[in-house]
């Protein structure tokens, strides 16, 4: 009996912040005191969580997992996770959230990043410049090859994520939210916008993006 897998693989806009948090995040815990022999930090990029009684498995963009050393057993806390939020939904996003620290109340800290574009994308036209570009190339040209094709203005550089290859637009990213949420007292992390545990920080407003290019359609 035949089945379909689909697969799905994290784009490169939905990495980049997950990975500058990453960069940020390991030296920072290396230069926290602690003791070495006892306690053992990481940060883990989609490592899969299990709730306590075993309903819910899921898997974060981001996590740092604090590991208590023992000869007995490793006993393993979740004290911080991130997600990104890009090719799917917010409020999706933000129920994942919930159920996520639901699932591990111990948790300290939370963000959510929030990817939006400046316009829908769409694939290139029949009969546009892209379209014929690419038509003509003999293979499916790799992703290093196609940053190479970049097409670059001096007005690009006060945009945040353009790609513009064959005079068409394929990705604009016109702002990425920030949304950190913070433990107060014994209470779990609740995922709520109007909550005085949350800070919201903003990196390339839209307002600061030049005009969509034009595309041939």
């Amino acid at each position: 009996m035949g089945g379909i897998l689909i697969i799905e693989c994290p784009s490169s806009a939905h990495e980049a912040p997950l990975n500058e948090l990453n960069r940020a995040l390991v030296p920072l815990l290396e230069r926290l005191p602690y003791d070495r022999a006892w306690i053992l930090p990481s940060v883990e990029l989609n490592t899969s969580l299990r709730s306590s009684t075993g309903d819910l498995n899921v898997t974060p963009d981001i996590t740092i997992i604090l590991t208590r050393q023992s000869r007995k057993r490793a006993n393993p806390q979740v004290v911080y996770l991130g997600e990104c939020a890009f090719s799917q939904g917010e409020k999706v996003l933000v129920k994942k959230l919930q159920l996520e620290v639901d699932a591990h109340p111990e948790i300290l800290l939370v963000m959510m990043i929030v990817i939006t574009e400046a316009h829908q994308f769409h694939s290139p036209k029949e009969d546009s410049t892209a379209w014929e570009m690419f038509r003509r190339q003999p293979e499916l040209a790799c992703f290093e090859d196609f940053v190479d094709m970049m097409q670059t203005t001096d007005k690009d550089s006060q945009s945040l994520g353009l790609v513009t290859v064959g005079n068409h637009s394929w990705c604009r990213i016109a702002n990425v939210d920030y949304y950190a949420w913070v433990k107060d007292g014994k209470d779990k992390i609740s995922i709520n916008k109007d909550s005085q545990s949350m800070a919201h920080g903003v990196s390339g407003p839209a307002y600061a993006i030049p005009k969509p290019v034009t595309n041939e359609q």
